[in-house]
């Protein structure tokens, strides 16, 4: 599934540079190079993403990443075999502490590029475009799909659970710049509640291939 999505991705770029509606084309958006992978791994915090949509009410383009309101953490290991697994730690909206794990793969030609799976099939693919390692990241995806649509997702993340304001605006500009719409993004809580909120107390959702 990964090739077939990686493809689309790529001939998404291309058809985007001919086509004449702007609502169809992928902004150019450019992913860091080199990437230190190694010191990528560990823990984030989600401060900000793109708003989720339910795909029955209506496609607007945006993900259908796991639902995960609040408190929401990823982390992000090597396993024994090498696969670079993530494990997203969060409450849903009913106020469940829920651990979705799945599993990045790396883009061949772009390490900074990567294919996430999640056990309930969503899958999603962000490359990142800044990164401090020991501070923040941001990442960004878009390709379009087979309806002819494109399909966007960012995450702005950071090492601590808030990041300081001039630090967003300045990764969300960098977004728009690109003329990305950033009013796609809503911020996600983390309130003192959130300290209880950890993976050990949480219902974990994967599959044994995770």
């Amino acid at each position: 599934m990964a090739p077939q999505l990686l493809l689309l991705f790529l001939l998404g770029s291309l058809i985007g540079s001919s086509v004449q509606d702007a609502a169809i084309r992928c902004p150019n958006v450019r992913i860091v190079s080199p990437f230190d992978l190694k010191q990528f791994l560990g823990t984030w915090y989600e401060i900000a993403r793109f708003q989720v949509f339910d795909p029955n009410l209506g496609s607007s383009g945006l993900t259908t990443r796991p639902r995960l309101s609040s408190c929401v953490r990823l982390n992000f290991l090597l396993t024994d075999e090498g696969k670079l697994r993530v494990e997203r730690t969060g409450l849903d909206a009913k106020n469940n502490t829920i651990t979705q794990i799945g599993v990045a793969e790396q883009n061949v030609h772009d390490n900074a590029r990567f294919f996430f799976k999640y056990s309930d099939a969503v899958e999603e693919e962000l490359g990142v475009v800044e990164v401090v390692y020991e501070e923040h990241a941001l990442l960004y995806g878009c390709y379009l799909t087979r309806t002819g649509h494109i399909k966007q997702d960012a995450w702005i993340l950071g090492r601590d659970p808030e990041l300081p304001r001039v630090t967003v605006d300045v990764l969300q500009g960098t977004l728009q710049s690109k003329r990305v719409d950033i009013s796609n993004f809503r911020h996600v809580s983390h309130d003192e509640f959130c300290k209880n909120v950890l993976p050990e107390n949480s219902t974990v959702v994967s599959d044994d291939e995770f």
